[in-house]
């Protein structure tokens, strides 16, 4: 297995953060399986056959986290994982199975402190972004038409 590295994410309670997940190696075939899984190996969320895949997802995770259909063709797998929570704080993995590829996040949420500045690292090069969800959104579809 193949790690292309490791992210630290610092992040606040009730923030949304995108976990970065590509394989740009070489095209990939339709029965691409994408598994991203945390510390506890519970199911964050599974891509089979470039799907989606809910039924196994670990509940603490259902309407939580999202994928980008439109760009699985692409090799991108990552996930945007809203409203987060204390016990979000894991590493997390994106194994893309076929190519044996593998992506790792260590994410540490910490409480919201009332009156502080905002330090949460802001897209720092080639990190995940923590941020509102409609920037987020509005990065993403700028990015599809670049």
């Amino acid at each position: 297995m193949e790690l292309s590295g490791q992210q630290d994410i610092q992040a606040q309670v009730g923030d949304s953060v995108l976990l970065s997940c590509d394989y740009r190696n070489e095209p990939l075939p339709e029965n691409t399986a994408v598994f991203w899984r945390d510390n506890n190996s519970s199911v964050v969320l599974d891509i089979i056959n470039k799907k989606p895949d809910t039924k196994t997802q670990d509940k603490k995770y259902k309407n939580r986290v999202f994928s980008f259909e439109n760009l699985y063709n692409e090799g991108n797998f990552s996930i945007l994982m809203k409203d987060l929570r204390l016990t979000d704080s894991s590493t997390y993995e994106c194994e893309v199975h076929q190519m044996d590829h593998l992506q790792r996040h260590r994410l540490t949420v910490s409480e919201r402190r009332a009156g502080a500045a905002d330090t949460s690292p802001r897209g720092a090069a080639g990190g995940a972004v923590v941020t509102s969800t409609s920037l987020l959104v509005s990065l993403l579809l700028l990015s599809l038409t670049l």
